[in-house]
């Protein structure tokens, strides 16, 4: 799978203004708006950028910054620092770039990539592309279905066990788990382990005429939780975490 290509920004600028209600936050309009955030910028506002409605494109300094994008198919950037995202409404692009970033797509179909550093990355709701990159990144497709690339570094991909289906076209695939190479992890919910699954090699899932993917169900319903492409059944034996919370990853 390709990497996602960064688009150019457009050149239009627009003023923030301190939200009215009293909030620690600096709000933008309803409106369309590319917003560079200088450094510093936020200081004063721990809560963050709010861009509210409108398709907004979103340039982060080199602070930790708390950006949320709300309403409209948006285009954010985190830049350095270690920033934490959200997506809101829409199908939005959200990259991290540098810094340890916490990037959750929300509502609708979002592209998430966390870039360098060891990133946090959720789906939320929808159908999800969602790129690690370079770093020990976790990845959690969350609800919908979801692609799920880790890139470089040891990362955990968390499978959440209410989210099965009977359709194999219709569940979480991860696109490049490296077990060997780079220690990859995959964490289960809902305090399951590997005794409560089972693996299955598929036959030309990709259409390359390779047996050489795998598909991952459950043990007491035979429900399908992802497909692991580019693994042999044998080689997902103990690379399972278990766990009762997303939280605990």
């Amino acid at each position: 799978m390709n990497t996602p290509v960064i688009a150019p920004l457009n050149s239009s600028s627009f003023q923030l203004i301190p939200d009215p209600d009293g909030f620690p936050r600096l709000l933008a309009s309803d409106t369309s708006e590319y917003i560079s955030l200088f450094q510093g910028e936020l200081t004063n506002y721990p809560d963050g950028l709010w861009s509210l409605a409108g398709d907004d494109q979103i340039i982060g300094s080199i602070d930790n910054e708390n950006i949320f994008s709300n309403q409209g198919q948006d285009s954010v950037y985190g830049g350095e620092g270690n920033d934490q995202v959200f997506g809101g409404q829409q199908n939005d692009q959200i990259f991290g770039e540098a810094g340890e970033d916490f990037l959750r797509g929300d509502i609708d179909n979002d592209l998430i990539d966390g870039g360098s550093g060891n990133d946090q990355l959720y789906g939320g709701k929808g159908n999800d592309q969602i790129f690690g990159q370079a770093g020990e990144d976790l990845l959690s497709g969350d609800l919908g279905i979801d692609t799920l690339t880790g890139g470089e570094g040891s990362d955990i991909f968390i499978l959440r066990t209410d989210e099965t289906n009977s359709n194999l076209q219709q569940v979480d695939v991860i696109t490049d788990f490296e077990w060997f190479s780079q220690n990859d992890k995959i964490a289960l919910t809902d305090g399951l382990t590997n005794t409560d699954l089972n693996y299955q090699q598929l036959i030309d899932y990709e259409g390359d005429g390779l047996v050489n993917d795998t598909v991952i169900t459950l043990v007491q319903t035979q429900a399908i939780l992802a497909i692991v492409l580019n693994v042999d059944d044998f080689a997902l034996d103990g690379v399972f975490l278990a766990s009762n919370s997303l939280n605990q990853f």
